[in-house]
């Protein structure tokens, strides 16, 4: 199975290396590109054809989420708060799905598609 293609969007320093560092440990994740200071809205995100844009939760919009959606069917969008302990993730609906607190397994999960494994 080919790894899941994975872009940061303006993610705070902090939150950005704790995502990494899961990454890192994930070979079914791939991070294909970080883009520290675009929006959700950014053709960078189309070319670089990720399969989950991970992004701070203050930087989403239902706008931008169902403008994104609509040009790229299959993304799924990752919100993080910025103390890290909410996940919530859009798909095309756009549906919002409270993930509860970050970690590894969460967000390997939620990154996948599936339901979070005990570690």
């Amino acid at each position: 199975m080919n790894p899941t293609r994975v872009l940061l969007l303006g993610m705070p320093t902090m939150l950005r290396q704790i995502v990494l560092r899961i990454a890192e440990d994930s070979p079914e994740l791939d991070v294909v590109a970080e883009l520290p200071d675009a929006r959700l809205d950014s053709p960078e995100i189309l070319r670089a054809e990720p399969d989950v844009v991970i992004t701070g939760a203050d930087r989403i919009s239902e706008d931008a989420v169902t403008d994104l959606l609509r040009r790229r069917h299959a993304i799924r969008i990752l919100g993080i708060s910025a103390d890290a302990r909410q996940v919530t993730l859009y798909e095309l609906r756009p549906q919002r799905v409270p993930l509860g607190e970050l970690a590894p397994a969460t967000l390997v999960a939620a990154i996948r598609g599936g339901e979070p494994r005990e570690p």
